[in-house]
């Protein structure tokens, strides 16, 4: 008979399994007006301001809300002259308040660039109003020079679509300079570089157009273009953000068929490292990203969050859309509790605030008992009764890998509710075995779809990746 030379159990906390977080609370902007909708926010003074814009028939006034971490309503206020006027984003602004930009048909010509300085109250500053008929703007960033920078749509030639312009503006909302870009269109989301420079989240002139990205020096002067998705499905990019190692994430939608959120990961010179498909995402695709310490997250149609590893495995999918109303998050705002706030427009503009992110992990220090009987190995572990972020541990099982090296790979033998397990047979085909041990807060359906011999890996993605809806 032989021996087992070298028996354990290796517990990795690393190796927990993320859920998607709670709803806190939820807000539907409900006013005298025949809908509302919201497309941005910021944290500011322990509060929540979002803004969008509210309509009657064809016509609305921007809007701003201001609710408390709560979700409770401090004050509302509306902007413009009652013709169309709307506001598209927002950002803190350098001397105190919020900087919103958007458009307006009330104060000149029919879809003005508009940006609004706004007092911690909700007051106007000032308003400045730039006469290139559109759209308006739709993204504003702060820049590294303590000015303003916002990307909007106008008019190009007669039946050629819209033409991006990118505008730079001192503190007090004063045009530094302009550009355009012809060869682009329809651009949503503008980030600022950590070399000064600019990218714009956009779309081509083709049809169907393909998502594009270009890039600008610290001045707006064009330095390169890149294309991504195909010309078949079509693709339309909505949001770009920084990533860890200073490359881009960007964001969007496949223009045929489903509508399903699409992403690229790209290097700092916008070459692609790789590009996801989400499927059963469809609508809107995915209209916001946050760049979190290790991979990604993604907002869209159905109020949905997807949740990604650094390489754009989905680690969760759920939708925080309970009325199934047609919900689209157009940002997710990453808060100070270390959850998010989605904003949202459809029938009504909406604020939905989630928890933090979840994770199942092991006690400080589990005690584990590792007997051998005959041919078998029993393994015995503490039980896991603790969670981070303040989710309980609901459906508890526990999966067990198994590897004859230290280094792995480490192969899924089998799971059990219990903190015992036993592996018949070990002694008779293997003198040494190394064991890996991980909690898992998930429905034991689950377990069921795992097959023996399973890579960790690919045990790790069926799990994490599986759809939740509460």
């Amino acid at each position: 008979m032989r021996y087992l030379a070298l028996l354990f159990l290796m517990w990795e906390c690393a190796m927990s399994f993320a859920q998607a977080p709670d709803t806190l609370w939820t807000r539907d902007l409900s006013l005298s007006y025949d809908w509302t909708s919201l497309f941005d926010a910021e944290e500011h003074n322990n509060t929540f301001v979002a803004v969008g814009g509210a309509y009657d028939s064809a016509y609305g006034r921007a809007l701003a809300i201001c609710v408390t971490t709560s979700g409770d309503t401090l004050w509302h206020r509306l902007y413009g002259a009652g013709e169309l006027d709307e506001a598209h984003a927002l950002v803190k602004a350098f001397d105190g308040g919020l900087v919103a930009c958007g458009f307006t048909s009330s104060f000149g010509f029919w879809g003005d660039i508009w940006i609004l300085h706004l007092s911690t109250a909700g007051d106007t500053n000032w308003t400045r109003s730039y006469h290139y008929t559109g759209d308006g703007a739709w993204d504003i960033v702060r820049t590294r020079d303590s000015c303003y920078a916002t990307i909007a749509n106008i008019d190009a030639t007669p039946g050629n679509g819209r033409t991006p312009l990118l505008l730079k503006l001192n503190m007090n909302g004063d045009s530094i300079w302009s550009r355009r870009f012809p060869t682009i269109d329809n651009a949503f989301a503008l980030s600022q570089t950590s070399d000064e420079g600019f990218v714009i989240a956009a779309s081509t002139r083709s049809y169907p157009a393909r998502m594009a990205i270009v890039k600008t020096d610290s001045s707006g002067n064009f330095q390169w273009q890149r294309l991504f998705g195909d010309s078949i499905n079509g693709h339309m990019g909505f949001a770009v953000a920084d990533a860890l190692d200073q490359g881009l994430i960007l964001a969007g939608t496949e223009l045929i068929g489903e509508g399903d959120m699409f992403c690229a990961r790209l290097s700092t010179f916008g070459d692609s490292l790789w590009s996801r498909v989400f499927e059963n995402t469809g609508g809107q695709g995915a209209r916001c990203v946050v760049t979190l310490a290790d991979g990604f997250l993604f907002g869209g149609d159905g109020m949905r969050l997807v949740r990604t590893t650094a390489s754009g495995e989905v680690i969760w999918n759920q939708t925080y859309d309970e009325l199934s109303w047609g919900q689209t998050a157009y940002e997710c705002l990453p808060t100070s509790d270390g959850g998010f706030l989605l904003v949202g427009a459809g029938s009504m503009g909406r604020l939905v605030k989630v928890g933090p992110e979840c994770a199942v992990v092991t006690p400080a220090s589990p005690e584990v008992v590792i007997t051998t009987l005959g041919l078998d190995a029993h393994l015995q572990w503490a039980a896991v009764d603790t969670s981070v972020g303040g989710c309980p541990v609901s459906e508890l099982w526990y999966a067990v890998f198994y590897s004859p090296t230290s280094g792995g790979p480490f192969y899924y033998h089998g799971w059990t509710p219990d903190t015992v397990y036993t592996h018949s047979g070990v002694v008779n085909f293997s003198p040494t075995q190394f064991y890996q041990v991980v909690a898992v807060d998930a429905p034991a359906a689950v377990a069921m779809e795992l097959e023996p011999g399973m890579e960790m890996n690919e045990v790790m993605r069926k799990v994490g990746g599986r759809e939740n809806r509460r």
